[in-house]
Formats: structure tokens, sequence, C-alpha cells
């Protein structure tokens, strides 16, 4: 036993004379948080749950974190605090302490994180890192369910923010001419983050530092802000409580940039807009203005397509395409491109022409040559890389415009029930007149044929005696008469091409002798080249000869309908 006081004895002493910057202050639980529930379950599975409290420091009620999750504080118990060697302290690592040191800085009382219930969002979080060996959740209540959803947007939003805490400013450095003035922008948008050290010339304005009068070679120094506490983070321990932290700044984050005194050269890269690379066309000229239009010089593309202005002073320069010139292929720019000489050895900008563009306009039909709407087609190039998809219009049009020389590929890629697929590629090549330095549009025509089957009519008597000349009507299901015709010699009538869908069949007129079909026959077309057979039967019409009581071996009757005499 007096071993282990004695050892104790000795750490205590280390941590006094090895830590300096003591300051004491008691430490107390102050108020509940309402509706604010933790569940901790240790790595061995025993769970413990609790509201969340506030804990303050007595001299000021400034609120503080305890490390020790869900043990007990010794209200009121007097601590000793540190301002250094924090991780050593704990007996963590220092990325531990780095995060530890950024939740409580970034949670509580940071922007908008002002609410009760952000104190203890950010105390779980300080948990979680220094007990990474237990689990803790939020509930609903004491002792209800995990529920992983409570907080987890507030959470992330700590998160984000600690993960861009390391983000510095992408400022590189910087040449210019003396007695040039900079200002250059930062381009990861946190300037407004930093400050200047021990430079009252430098000025940071929204995203830009700026410096008039540049005179020589110096390095600008940029520190973050930090000035959310007074003071660093106090770590308050002591042997008998828990370990206690009172969130201050962070450590101080750094950045510098240098600025070198330069020449300049401007260099321009004439660029097909389309492909984004160099139009490798010599003599393609460039006119400079000063900023007040003021005519500087020209220049001309070499084989590569490069104009270069040189020995050019610090400032704004325009620069204009001749428009006295033509690009075969491609448009005249006429925008005037604004640029600033300020900080580089050499300039290089990219001026852009449009390539000259065409279109392919597709009209679809049916083969009754109506337009056919809502039908996709796909745009390829000559790899057969899809480019653009689209539908016809009610007018059965598509059009696709803006497109450069080249060759194309037109694919349907849907298609109507009651149509024979259309499987056809169609090849297209726009090319340039040079006459006119334009593209001719191209224009495709697309029928699509329905599919259809066939009716073949078998007319017969009782004796499967072939009739010819029997008179029959084919109706659509709207009962509309779509076909007349007459049985061959064979007996046969053959309607062909007939599209997929419902029919009936009529029988209009038969032959002499035979009673005519009377009821409609329906039948349908299903599926392409599809052959419906239909037989029809008519049975030979009966005349009744009066029973008289006479016997009469030979006699002659006359049919009403023609007159004509038959006799037996």
């Amino acid at each position: 036993m007096k071993r282990i006081l004695l050892l104790l004895f000795i750490v205590f002493f280390s941590i006094e004379n090895v830590f300096a910057n003591e300051y004491q202050d008691k430490i107390y639980k102050d108020e509940k948080i309402p509706n604010m529930y933790i569940r901790k379950i240790n790595a061995d599975g025993q769970e413990y749950t609790k509201q969340g409290t506030f804990i303050r420091r007595a001299s000021d009620n400034q609120f503080v974190y305890c490390l020790e999750p869900f043990v007990d504080l010794e209200n009121n118990h007097l601590y000793s605090g540190y301002k250094d060697n924090y991780a050593n302290i704990l007996n963590i690592s220092q990325e531990t302490w780095n995060k530890i040191q950024l939740i409580a800085y970034y949670g509580y009382q940071y922007g908008n994180h002002i609410d009760d219930y952000w104190y203890y969002i950010t105390q779980v979080m300080i948990w979680r890192e220094i007990a990474s060996d237990a689990q803790f959740y939020f509930t609903d209540k004491l002792n209800g369910s995990n529920n992983l959803e409570l907080f987890k947007k507030e959470i992330e939003e700590i998160e984000n923010l600690i993960n861009e805490h390391n983000i510095l400013p992408n400022i590189n450095d910087v040449y210019l001419k003396k007695g040039t003035d900079l200002l250059i922008e930062d381009t990861n948008k946190i300037l407004n983050n930093f400050s200047v050290v021990n430079n009252n010339n430098v000025i940071i304005n929204n995203n830009y530092i700026q410096l008039n009068n540049v005179l020589e070679n110096q390095t600008i120094k940029l520190i973050k802000k930090s000035d959310l506490y007074v003071d660093k983070p106090i770590l308050y321990f002591d042997s008998v409580s828990q370990k206690i932290l009172a969130p201050g700044n962070y450590e101080p984050v750094k950045y510098d940039f240098n600025i070198f005194v330069k020449g300049s050269n401007l260099k321009i890269n004439k660029v097909d807009n389309h492909t984004k690379s160099n139009i490798k066309k010599a003599g393609i000229e460039f006119l400079l203005y000063d900023i007040n239009n003021n005519f500087i010089a020209s220049a001309k593309t070499d084989e590569n397509g490069i104009a270069i202005f040189s020995d050019l002073a610090i400032g704004k320069y325009q620069i204009k395409e001749s428009p006295r010139q033509i690009i075969d292929g491609y448009e005249i720019n006429t925008d005037v491109m604004v640029v600033e000489i300020n900080d580089q050895d050499n300039l290089e900008i990219d001026f852009a022409n449009e390539p000259v563009k065409g279109k392919i306009i597709i009209n679809k039909y049916d083969e009754n040559n109506l337009p056919l709407g809502k039908v996709w087609f796909g745009l390829y190039d000559e790899n057969q890389k899809l480019l653009d998809m689209n539908e016809t219009n009610e007018k059965g049009e598509i059009i696709f415009d803006h497109l450069v020389v080249g060759k194309y590929f037109i694919k349907e890629l849907s298609q109507f029930e009651g149509f024979i697929p259309n499987k056809e590629e169609y090849e297209i090549e726009l090319v340039l007149n040079k006459d006119t330095n334009k593209i001719e549009d191209k224009l495709l025509k697309v029928i699509n044929y329905y599919e259809k089957g066939k009716v073949t009519i078998n007319k017969t008597n009782s004796s499967n005696e072939s009739l010819a000349g029997v008179e029959f009507n084919i109706l659509n299901e709207n009962m509309q008469i779509i076909y007349n015709g007459l049985t061959n010699n064979s007996g046969k009538l053959v309607i062909n091409d007939l599209p997929l869908g419902n029919y009936f069949l009529e029988e209009v007129n038969t032959i002499r002798g035979y009673k005519p079909l009377s009821e409609l026959i329906a039948f349908k077309i299903e599926k392409n080249a599809e052959i419906v057979t239909i037989n029809v039967i008519n049975e030979k019409t009966k005349i009744k000869i009066p029973d008289t009581n006479i016997n009469i071996v030979n006699y002659c009757f006359v049919l009403p309908k023609n007159k004509k005499t038959i006799c037996k």
C-alpha cells in the first residue's frame, strides 16, 4: 500500500513540475438539458444511461466538458488547470487531442450552435474520441431506444467544419514588376478566415489579397483567425475527480506565400471551342488594345496556332480577333477578351473559335405518310459513341443541331406496337462548303411499316365445291368497310397487308341457288406475317313444292327471283 501511495505521489509530483501555467478553479454541475438522453455501452456490454447536464467553471460560469464518460463529478471540487502538453496529461495521441480541441471549438457556441442541445452533442462527440472502445447513443427518452438519426445532421455539420479546418488558401508565389499593385484571389475561397501577420500594407478584401505599390520581394504571412475564446484550452485535472476541458482557441494555422518582381509576356492559343485543341493554322491575326481602346500591336499565329505579344507592361488589355480574315471551318470570334497582366512572367490564354455547325433533320412517317410522334432516335459519332437522344414531336420531326463537320450515325431506339422494328443504321456525313464556309444541313426521312398479315377465304358449298363470284366485305373494329372483293374461280379470296387488329368478315352477295351467310365472322391478325384462313360454307336454297294430292310424273316450276323455268 505504501508503494502505491508513493507511486501516486511521484506521478502527481511529476505532473505538477512538468506542466507549468497552472490555473485553479472549481467545477460544478448545473442545469439538466431537456430532451437530451444518452446511453453508453462499454466494451464488455455494460450499459449506462443519463440525462444531459451542463458542467460549468465556478469562477465565470463558463461551460466545460468532462473527459471521462459517465464518471461522477466531485461538485465544487478545486481543480488544477493546465494549458500545455494536453495529450501527455490525458495519455492520448496528439492526433486524438487535435480532434477533441476542434470538436470543442466548432461545437457549442460556434456560429449558430447556441441552443443547449449543441452543448451535449459536442460532449458526446468528445466522448466518442477519448473513449473509442465504448459506444454512445442518443435516445428519445431516459432508458429509451437507441436512435441513430437523432442529431445526425448536427454531428455531420461539426465534422464538416473539422474536416475543412486545415484547408489553406490556394495562393501560389506571385511575380510582378516593381511599383505595380497586387490583387490575387484565393481559389479555395477561405481567405476571409485568415488575417495578415505584421504587415499593415496588405489588405484582405472579400476573397482577395490586395497590396499596392510593391517595391521589393517579400513574404506574406497569414494566420487563421481563432477568436471565439480569449485563451487556449484549459485542462483541469485532479486525482479524486474526473478530467475536465474548458474549450479555447485552437493551435495556429499558418500559410505563407512569396511575392517576386518579374516581367510578363502574353501567349495566345487559338483553340477549337468544341475539341479544346489548338487550331493549327498560321496567319490568324490578333489585335491588342489597352483598356481605353488604344491600339498597341498586332500578332499572327504560327503553324501551331500560337500568337505571342512580348514585353508588355503590367495592366489590363483587350484582345480582339481581326475581322478582316476568314478561318476555314470556323466562325469569327467577335468577343473582346479582357486580360490582366500582373504577377506572371508569361500569361497564357485560350482564344476560342466556334466551329461552323450544321444540323441533321429527321422526319418520321408511317407508310401512309402520316407523321409519327414520340419515337426516340439516337445520334452517334463515327466511333459509335452516343452523343444525344431525342424524340419526334407531333409533326414527326427531330432536329439534332450544333453539329460540327464529321460522320454521324442515326439509330431508331424505340418502336411502336403494330410496327415492324426498324433496325437500320443511317450514316450521315456533314461537310463544309468552302465557298460559303458553312455546313449544309442534312434531311433524313425514316418510314416505319406496319406489321401485317393476310386472310384467305375459302368459299364452298356443303359438298366442298368451290363457289366463285361470292362478294365479301372486310370491316375493321369500328365497323368500317376497308376491303371489298369476290372469290375467284377456285372459291378463294385473299386479302394481303392487313395491319394487326380485330376484323369482321361480311358476306354481301352469294351466287344463285345458295343461301347467303347472315352473320359476321370475327377474326384477328395478331403478329407480323400471320395468315388467317376462314372457310365459309353456303347451303343450297331449298324450294318446297306444295302437296296437291295429285300424282304428277313430269312437272315444271318458275324461280321467282330470276323467272327461270325448271322442269322435272
